[in-house]
């Protein structure tokens, strides 16, 4: 059975692994039939219905033209306490925010993101307390 931990990691990775085909312009059908598998086992590593192994990862990135660190960016960030997510977790897409975590996650200053990320956080907390 995993564990809350995994799972949030799966989530993230999956994230990733959506985000990116979409920047690339891949669509779900083309990347399983690049990996050999059917569309709706994508469909569950990007959910993270399905944990995904390492090989399978890497043939993503290969075929997207990404290294791999590029699904544990914000993994890694999670593990830091600075997780800004790619995008609500089966939220509807909204084209708008889409992504703004990974450019969060590429500021190179550490106190200016930090910085950024206490703001984003302040402001949540705000506005969940006006709607409640």
């Amino acid at each position: 059975m995993r564990n809350f931990v995994d799972k949030e990691f799966e989530v993230l990775i999956g994230q990733a692994i959506r985000h990116t085909r979409r920047r690339k312009r891949v669509t779900q059908d083309a990347l399983a039939d690049r990996l050999n598998i059917s569309s709706q086992q994508v469909q569950k590593y990007e959910k993270a219905d399905s944990r995904i192994s390492a090989s399978s990862l890497l043939k993503i990135a290969m075929f997207l033209g990404e290294p791999i660190e590029t699904f544990f960016k914000d993994a890694r960030a999670h593990l830091e306490g600075e997780q800004i997510a790619l995008e609500p977790i089966r939220s509807a897409n909204d084209e708008t925010i889409y992504g703004y975590g990974f450019m969060v996650q590429n500021i190179s200053d550490p106190a200016f993101k930090k910085t950024l990320i206490a703001l984003i956080r302040r402001h949540n907390e705000a506005v969940t307390k006006v709607s409640t």
